[in-house]
């Protein structure tokens, strides 16, 4: 759908901006700049590829390879609601309602993810 690629576009657009604000709500943290860097990366790539295909759940509700991410790193199970939180309330403050797409798929994603003590941003 159209709105899917008008999306896509702003999404593209600021990206840096919504990335940028991960890695410092995550860094307040104690997260390293580079894990972070890397996974605002790969998900951007697929949030991308997701909204040129039309259908943000190309993505699923698994995203195992973030998990994985994690878990290669030795980093805390906490990080990942937390990195999804942040990302979405970047995404949110960048995007509006111009990113509609990716910011409902973000609510949906974390909504199934188990609450985790420490993954507040």
């Amino acid at each position: 759908p159209r709105s899917y690629l008008r999306a896509r576009d702003h999404f593209q657009e600021r990206q840096g901006l919504i990335e940028a604000a991960v890695v410092q709500k995550l860094s307040a943290n104690g997260y390293t700049h580079n894990h972070v860097a890397l996974a605002n990366r790969e998900l951007g790539l697929s949030v991308s590829a997701a909204l040129a295909l039309g259908d943000m759940e190309y993505l699923g509700t698994d995203i195992a390879w973030v998990a994985g991410l994690i878990q290669n790193y030795q980093l805390p199970p906490e990080a990942l609601p937390a990195y999804l939180q942040a990302y979405q309330e970047a995404a949110q403050e960048q995007l509006g309602n111009a990113g509609r797409p990716v910011t409902d798929w973000l609510d949906r994603l974390l909504s199934r993810q188990p609450a985790q003590p420490g993954a507040e941003v």
